[in-house]
């Protein structure tokens, strides 16, 4: 039996989908990649922009490159131009990726902080119902106009915003980072910026402890990355970051979002209305994220992970299942396929997506924390590229079946991963999420530092 001849039917035969693989590589590849080298670009260059210059001006420059990358596709009028921009688009998504956890991390309580970190995923559900609705019904002229516009407000909005209270410390500007914290969450909380302030001193006298020689800087920087290399609050955090990445891109959502259409079709038949599915799609993953920014207020980090993703992995096996029990002619239901690719969303919005976000905001540790961030969001950008350039090909050979299977399988050993090294994180600061990633606690005494701190 031909295991395309349901393809077939849809208009989907094994010689189109080869055809359009070969197309995508040859023809789209500009397209993809470009965007793709500059997220790696953008995940290379934030760290050194938000180490040096601040997470406001780094967030200002993200934005700015973003406002004038759509203005550009507006008056757009060749294929050039439109490459170009999307390159630069790609090198601000890559700045964004790194910085926006880490911002959101440092600026809000830890009783909060789950709920405006799950933001970031409801804000990309939103904008995916934007976009597939105005491609419904609008140029992609007018489209690019509706982003630019939001683009541009966003920017008015950061350049009122404070600079991130713990990069203030690590600067050794420590009174300006206690108003600036106060003003973000009140004065209950002081004790954690004092917290902050004493590990930025103890990193701020580390630093000013270097000889001006070159040569025994030279040396000096070989024995720290060494030493860095080493040390758990590093090495650790980079490597659950790099697994809750991994399990983020194959948990589906990247596929769901740029081949809905080619997957939709495949599950449900041709015969449904694809506008009006392409969106119930995005308008159930808007509604699920709004749940979700509920839910981790309430729930554990952990538990959420763990529950969730089992329920992914289910979902994708159930998918997979279905996709071969169509293809092979014993079983067809197109309600009970889309049902399916439904609760698939529902699992990977309520899981994966937002847990992203909220775990790599929290992680890292304050004297690594823009490092390991641009890091672990190079991996990010890579397996980006991996899953959109290599689904239609794994489409193409061993079937839809084949690939959810394969994805979950790849769920299954992050799951295992995250199970044994992911900390509980909830309701914890995040100078206690990095002590816990230490040896031993770093302990010093505050009063010994507090006439550095309070002369600076």
């Amino acid at each position: 039996m031909d295991r395309y001849e349901n393809r077939r039917s849809l208009g989907l035969n094994s010689s189109q989908v080869a055809t359009a693989c070969r197309k995508t590589w040859c023809i789209g590849l500009p397209q993809a990649a470009l965007p793709s080298l500059g997220l790696l670009v953008g995940n290379m260059i934030i760290p050194t922009i938000m180490g040096n210059l601040g997470r406001k001006r780094a967030n200002i420059i993200s934005i700015t490159i973003m406002t004038v990358c759509w203005s550009c596709i507006i008056i757009a009028n060749n294929l050039t131009t439109i490459l170009i921009v999307r390159f630069f688009q790609g090198v601000s998504l890559g700045m964004v990726n790194s910085l926006s956890p880490i911002v959101i991390g440092e600026c809000t309580s830890p009783k909060n902080r789950g709920a405006f970190l799950t933001t970031l995923s409801l804000v990309l559900s939103i904008g995916t119902l934007l976009v597939h609705t105005a491609a419904s019904f609008l140029s992609w002229r007018e489209t690019a106009t509706i982003c630019t516009a939001i683009t541009a407000f966003n920017l008015v909005l950061i350049l009122f915003a404070p600079e991130s209270p713990s990069w203030l410390a690590v600067k050794g500007r420590y009174n300006e980072a206690r108003n600036v914290f106060r003003w973000l969450r009140g004065n209950d909380e002081d004790e954690e910026i004092e917290r902050i302030i004493e590990a930025s001193v103890v990193t701020l006298r580390e630093t000013n402890a270097k000889s001006n020689s070159f040569v025994l800087n030279i040396k000096r920087t070989i024995i720290d990355f060494h030493r860095t290399m080493k040390e758990e609050n590093f090495y650790k955090p980079i490597l659950i970051a790099v697994h809750v990445y991994t399990l983020g891109t194959f948990s589906g959502v990247n596929i769901l979002t740029s081949y809905v259409i080619l997957i939709t079709k495949e599950i449900a038949g041709s015969e449904i209305n694809m506008p009006i599915a392409v969106i119930t799609l995005a308008v159930q993953r808007l509604i699920t994220n709004a749940v979700a920014v509920v839910l981790m207020k309430k729930v554990k980090r952990r538990t959420t992970l763990i529950l969730t993703t089992i329920m992914n992995i289910a979902s994708l096996f159930a998918v997979a299942g279905y996709d071969l029990a169509k293809t092979c002619n014993l079983f067809e239901n197109s309600l009970l396929g889309f049902l399916l690719l439904h609760i698939l969303m529902f699992s990977i919005s309520l899981g994966a997506l937002p847990l992203t976000f909220i775990i790599i905001g929290e992680l890292f540790s304050l004297k690594y924390r823009s490092i390991s961030a641009g890091l672990s969001s190079t991996s990010l950008s890579v397996l980006f590229f991996v899953t959109l350039k290599t689904f239609p090909y794994l489409f193409d050979n061993i079937g839809l079946y084949g690939t959810f299977f394969l994805y979950g399988c790849i769920l299954v050993y992050c799951l295992i991963v995250l199970w044994a090294f992911l900390p509980e994180t909830k309701d914890k600061t995040l100078q206690e999420i990095e002590e816990g990633f230490k040896n031993k606690p770093q302990n010093v005494e505050l009063k010994v530092l507090r006439p550095l701190m309070d002369s600076k």
